[in-house]
């Protein structure tokens, strides 16, 4: 297989950012976020989107979003912790390329967003950990995606 395209999935946290961006450089192939591209395209943060439209109006931006990236070649492709969630998108993103699942326990997930939301100077929204118990909460999604996460062409733990 000659992929044309690499797609980094993942719960959030697992560290799909960090690692595409250092996949990207070492195959000096372009770098794409998902999540970025919608919010180029909407003209304001996910996390406004999420908001005033919901997570539906969310899914079906994603979805166009990895459907315009899927025509490029040559890239690696960041991809929002749901968007495996849509059977459109696994079809997508297998017949552009290959499909990199990056796993992590929830506890180290939880950590992580925990660190992260504690080092940021602006607000981060991260709708899992405002939560009565996050950690509940990150291995309840994580446990629902996990089939289609399992679904990726590698998993690295």
């Amino acid at each position: 297989m000659n992929p044309s395209n690499i797609y980094i999935t993942g719960f959030s946290g697992t560290g799909k950012t960090t690692v595409s961006r250092f996949v990207a450089d070492r195959m000096g192939w372009r770098l794409v976020d998902t999540d970025d591209e919608i919010v180029r395209t909407a003209g304001r943060s996910i996390e406004d989107v999420f908001r005033s439209d919901g997570e539906s109006r969310f899914r079906e931006m994603e979805r166009e979003a990895l459907s315009i990236v899927a025509e490029g070649e040559r890239q690696v492709v960041s991809t929002g912790g749901g968007i495996v969630m849509d059977e459109r998108n696994r079809r997508v993103m297998e017949g552009s390329g290959v499909v990199l699942c990056l796993e992590a326990r929830p506890e180290t997930i939880h950590r992580r967003l925990t660190r992260e939301q504690d080092d940021s100077a602006g607000p981060i929204v991260r709708p899992m950990l405002v939560d009565d118990d996050p950690l509940i909460r990150i291995s309840a999604l994580k446990a629902d995606r996990q089939p289609h996460y399992a679904q990726a062409h590698w998993t690295v733990s």
